[in-house]
């Protein structure tokens, strides 16, 4: 495999008959690229993922989780003995400009040592817990705010984006866990009361 000019895409190597072969050339552009990876999915779930409706979650300090609208999904590394190559699409312009005789060569941008797979896992709702706990809702804070007239201190106090920002799990599965806290959502911030803490003890 020398290194050419593009001259070729991954059509030619989809089109691949069986039990025929094809040569292949180094990218102009051919590197490690580390933002580039392989993901391995079920069938299933390819529908969620082109139509954008999943996120990966996490702080900088844990491993990142993909999340569904109703489930969660470990991300693992999974190296392979197989070296695959990754072929970007062809040039439209240069294609045509290619006489219809020479040989089509595809070009490959990296080759990639393994692939990335989806493991489905139980959400991580213990510190959803804990972060309503820090700001437990009390009645006699409304009264405290009211008769005083300043404004709320925010310490503590967390909306819906600001959960979705630190618990790793589905929406689904956020919210099935706000509910089994008996966690309400006040002036925008889900709350839970003293009484509800003492039940979880």
């Amino acid at each position: 495999m020398e290194h050419e000019s593009c001259r070729g895409g991954a059509k030619a190597v989809l089109n691949l008959q069986s039990n025929s072969s094809i040569s292949i050339a180094y990218h102009p552009h051919f590197g490690p690229h580390d933002d580039l990876m392989l993901l391995e999915i079920d069938e299933k779930l390819l529908p969620g993922i082109l139509h954008n409706r999943v996120s990966l979650r996490g702080q900088s300090d844990e491993e990142a989780v993909l999340c569904m609208p109703s489930k969660t999904y470990a991300v693992k590394f999974v190296g392979t003995s197989n070296s695959m190559f990754l072929v970007p699409p062809s040039d439209p312009s240069e294609s045509s400009e290619t006489a219809s005789d020479e040989p089509v060569v595809p070009s490959v941008l990296k080759v990639a040592l393994g692939i990335m797979e989806l493991v489905e896992v139980a959400p991580k709702l213990d510190k959803l817990k804990l972060l309503l706990m820090e700001n437990p809702y009390r009645p006699e804070d409304e009264m405290d705010v009211e008769e005083l007239e300043i404004e709320k201190d925010k310490t503590g106090l967390f909306q819906w984006e600001d959960l979705v920002d630190r618990i790793q799990a589905s929406d689904e599965e956020l919210r099935a866990g706000l509910r089994a806290l008996s966690a309400v959502e006040i002036d925008g911030y889900w709350r839970i009361g003293m009484r509800s803490i003492w039940i979880l003890f």
